[in-house]
């Protein structure tokens, strides 16, 4: 009865997208909505318990965004409960449905409202958890090691999901992902992996790599602004587009250009000189071949950090940061930076 309900559902909304040949009647949606809670045997909290097969429930998840498709407005209040009840399915395959469903109903909502929904509403029914402090910095919650590991797959991979379907939460959901890799055991490592995998595919990326290139100003920046060491990025290779043989110093070399001006901005010393170091460089030699960047940085989200960088700078490094050169291509990375998706400009 499910899957006959899903049929009406897209069948009805073949038929409404023509309004000159759509005649249904006024009680269509109520009867339809009846017809899933008694089949269903949703109870007052939304869970389907006449549902025992689990895939006759992740069929009810793939019915309810069909419906939701069909009018949102008149079923996500009625519906949406039920599926949010099956993001905590005790089954692996319910959930995956569940949540690839729950972010194509997302995509049906307004962009402005994108944060505030997965927040509010998505977030609780996963074992990965953050929250929005401002508009370029999460809080992420501490945790240790998660003991059910198809729990903890399910929330990566739903996570994913809400990266593709969303503009708003594609840099968000990508560095959790690559956050959540970083600090777990190398048993979630090859979910991740492939999470960000179908993740990057999803938003019309060829590779792993192409994705990164795009995202690597925010993901720096967000790295930075999670107090994590930036050596632990050297366990994950693969999710900042490398390969899984690349080296520190390789690893170092590829996000300097996004972890510099972070480091600045947050006045991380010793950070620097570490990353420096692991680049083969010294101090003053990394930040003057970078100091568009900084400046960049500093311009776009209004830093009064400028003069602690200009103090590790001698003489001679002044002279270099203040040339015509180095002055256009300040200005080419400001034109970039104001579009890059998960830093957003004051």
């Amino acid at each position: 009865l499910i899957r006959q309900i899903h049929c009406l559902s897209d069948g009805l909304r073949s038929l409404t997208s023509d309004p000159s040949e759509a005649i249904i009647p006024s009680n269509t949606f109520e009867c339809v909505t009846r017809l899933v809670y008694d089949a269903a045997g949703i109870d007052e909290a939304g869970y389907p318990l006449a549902l025992r097969s689990s895939s006759a429930r992740a069929s009810l998840a793939e019915c309810i965004l069909s419906l939701c498709r069909l009018n949102l407005d008149y079923f996500q209040p009625r519906l949406g409960p039920c599926l949010l009840q099956l993001m905590n399915d005790a089954s692996y395959s319910v959930r995956i449905c569940a949540g690839f469903s729950m972010a194509s109903v997302l995509d049906l909502f307004e962009e402005a409202d994108h944060i505030d929904i997965f927040e509010r509403n998505v977030i609780p029914n996963l074992v990965i958890k953050f929250r929005w402090l401002e508009p370029r910095k999460i809080e992420i919650t501490p945790m240790g090691d998660i003991v059910d590991k198809e729990l903890e797959f399910s929330s990566l991979h739903t996570i994913a999901a809400f990266g593709a379907a969303s503009r708003i939460l594609e840099p968000w959901c990508l560095f959790m992902l690559i956050y959540h890799g970083a600090r777990q055991d190398v048993s979630v490592y090859e979910c991740t992996v492939n999470a960000v995998k179908y993740m990057s595919t999803a938003c019309g990326h060829d590779s792993i790599a192409s994705f990164i290139a795009y995202h690597k100003r925010s993901i720096g920046y967000m790295w930075v602004q999670s107090r994590m060491p930036f050596t632990m990025l050297f366990k994950i290779p693969e999710l900042l587009g490398l390969s899984s043989s690349a080296t520190k110093r390789d690893v170092a070399d590829h996000m300097k250009s996004c972890l510099i001006p972070a480091f600045i901005i947050e006045k991380e010393l010793d950070e620097l000189k570490l990353l420096a170091s692991m680049c083969d460089s010294t101090l003053e030699t990394i930040l003057v071949s970078h100091w568009h960047l900084i400046e960049a940085y500093v311009i776009i989200f209004i830093v009064p950090h400028r003069g602690f960088a200009l103090e590790l700078l001698t003489a001679t490094g002044r002279e270099e940061v203040h040339s015509e050169a180095v002055r256009l291509k300040i200005l080419m990375e400001m034109f970039l930076l104001v579009s890059v998706p998960g830093l957003k400009p004051q």
